[in-house]
């Protein structure tokens, strides 16, 4: 700690603010802190191989990126499949689970609902939900994970889906669409590139 604020400091030679170059520097730790909390081991969540993953580099801070990932309510802003999202929590303010409403397909008058459970959930760091049985997507035993950790270029968010259904390929298919989808909305948004796509064969 005391290099890294020695490093800040030293900065202010460059012409660059005292004040400006320590504040960024407290954040870029707070961020690495954030960063080496431990992300739950799947496991402990589902038996289900991991069958889609998107990851993207965002050149936007963590904690910017946070602020619409983590507020699940703002779903809709980044998929366009969503009409919109009700989080719930708890007395104590804790997230509890979250209802994505969908928009009417082509060939169907009515949106879909989907409820989510949330199994774990860390500020700047990420969460994991599952979705309630009998859901309209056939979906069991499944488990979505969102993390995000510090880059050099920002943000690096990576987003997981293990699941079992009895149609994988549609659902394959379906979630490799609908990520692709997120990840360009976010990456118009703050900037920066996809840097993984994964589909499970």
């Amino acid at each position: 700690m005391i290099l890294v604020l020695a490093t800040a400091v030293t900065g202010s030679c460059t012409g660059a603010s005292p004040d400006l170059s320590i504040k960024s520097t407290i954040k870029e730790v707070h961020a690495m802190k954030d960063a080496n909390k431990m992300i739950p081991p799947v496991s402990s969540f589902t038996s289900a191989p991991l069958r889609n993953r998107l990851r993207v580099e965002l050149k936007a801070p963590v904690s910017e990126v946070w602020a619409l990932i983590g507020d699940l309510s703002r779903f809709p802003e980044y998929s366009s499949g969503l009409e919109k999202v009700v989080a719930t929590h708890d007395a104590s303010g804790a997230l509890t689970e979250y209802v994505c409403h969908f928009k009417p397909g082509e060939n169907n008058g009515e949106g879909i609902s989907h409820r989510e459970k949330i199994r774990w959930y860390e500020p700047n760091r990420g969460y994991a939900s599952s979705g309630e049985e009998g859901n309209a997507f056939g979906l069991s035993n499944d488990l979505n994970l969102v993390a995000v950790e510090p880059s050099e270029e920002g943000t690096i968010l990576t987003w997981d889906e293990y699941y079992d259904a009895e149609d994988l390929d549609s659902r394959r298919a379906d979630y490799d669409q609908a990520l692709m989808d997120i990840g360009e909305h976010l990456r118009r948004r703050f900037g920066g590139a996809i840097v993984g796509r994964y589909v499970d064969r």
